[in-house]
């Protein structure tokens, strides 16, 4: 009749099925003796059910029960506010820094500085050829306290010409800051003056200055720990 011929027109539109099995289930045999008896009962159950089922449910009733592994929707973060691992991060740098000046105290009592008075006067002629490669000890300690202290500005000017500081630059601060010693020169005491400076400025142009100038967070922080805080 005209339904079993709608029914076999919609069955041709459909997509073939993975396990395709030709004739009707025998319900009457009991449980399936192979798996294609198991397909055919399988789809004479499914085509009882109609394509599409919807549901009254409101699933927000079940939010007390999902489990614990969702992920969790993050609140948002106050973009005036530092990143929440900043501090970690900083005290951690710290401790390393602390280390570093321990290890610095040491070798100041075990090299000699016969090239000292030469180092001292050579540097202000051309201080960016002392900086060339990385930080040595041996160079650090044929400089006085107040060579340091000028060197030091030197790299915080220059930081303060180019908006920031290089990981080059921020390597040699962060070494001469474990060789400068209290009471600051007045050198030094200018240029944490500078970095702090620099610092709020680009906090005030930018809401997100841990990103764009971390080497300068960082030194600035261990400046103000070592010598300003303390």
């Amino acid at each position: 009749d005209d339904d079993e011929e709608e029914e076999d027109s919609e069955d041709d539109m459909r997509p073939k099925r993975a396990f395709e099995v030709a004739g009707e289930p025998d319900e009457d045999s009991g449980p399936p003796v192979d798996g294609e008896e198991y397909l055919r009962r399988v789809i004479a159950e499914a085509k009882k059910y109609p394509d599409v089922i919807t549901s009254d449910l409101d699933p927000r009733h079940f939010d007390h029960r999902r489990t614990e592994y969702v992920p969790k929707s993050k609140p948002e973060l106050d973009t005036d506010e530092e990143p929440l691992h900043e501090e970690g991060i900083l005290c951690e740098i710290m401790q390393d820094f602390s280390k570093l000046r321990l290890h610095v105290a040491s070798v100041k009592q075990n090299i000699g500085g016969e090239d000292a008075e030469l180092n001292q006067h050579a540097w202000q002629e051309n201080w960016e050829q002392l900086l060339v490669g990385e930080p040595e000890a041996k160079k650090l300690t044929t400089l006085d306290q107040h060579s340091l202290g000028s060197l030091f500005l030197e790299l915080a000017r220059r930081a303060n010409n180019q908006g920031q500081i290089s990981n080059h630059d921020s390597l040699w601060m962060y070494y001469i800051l474990a060789f400068l010693e209290k009471p600051l020169e007045k050198q030094a005491e200018m240029a944490i003056k500078y970095l702090q400076e620099q610092s709020t400025r680009l906090k005030s142009q930018s809401s997100d200055t841990s990103a764009s100038t971390p080497n300068l967070n960082m030194i600035r922080h261990i400046a103000e720990e070592t010598f300003v805080r303390t």
